[in-house]
């Protein structure tokens, strides 16, 4: 005879993460369909705790970007480039210069979705949201006016 087999429940901390990425995924997908669909728009929108900001690629629309600037930040992307099939990195542009590598990206015949939480740099201040190819090439990207993370008033 067969022992019975138990169900494992998922951790709540699993079920937390899933439930606010798909949340962040949601609210980024429908950002990105209603902003194809409207006229023009300020580049970034900042909506309570929520920033959105339009991803461009040569002076055209290449998707958006959706930022959660709650004390634990998430950023979300969708992303539609021209071309095919590639594996480009979503970082954060600081206005000081630097570089925050946030997480890879697989875009398939040139749409492509991701969200994570941003790695915590500290207080710093975002001059844009970016995709790059393997080779760092920027290929579009998301001006974020001065946007703050990192403090208990963003």
């Amino acid at each position: 005879m067969v022992p019975a087999r138990r169900w494992a429940r998922p951790r709540p901390q699993t079920w937390w993460v899933a439930v606010a990425a798909a949340a962040v995924i949601a609210v980024g997908a429908l950002g990105w369909t209603v902003g194809n669909r409207s006229g023009s728009h300020p580049a970034a929108t900042v909506s309570s705790r929520v920033v959105t900001a339009r991803l461009a690629a040569d002076h055209r629309p290449a998707g958006e970007v959706v930022i959660q600037t709650r004390p634990e930040p998430w950023i979300s992307m969708a992303v539609s480039l021209q071309g095919g099939s590639q594996h480009v990195e979503c970082q954060l542009l600081t206005t000081a210069g630097g570089i925050i590598p946030v997480g890879w990206l697989t875009v398939s015949d040139g749409q492509g979705y991701w969200a994570a939480p941003i790695p915590s740099p500290g207080r710093v201040s975002l001059a844009a949201a970016q995709v790059a190819d393997d080779r760092g090439r920027v290929l579009a990207q998301a001006p974020l006016s001065g946007l703050v993370l990192g403090t208990s008033s963003t």
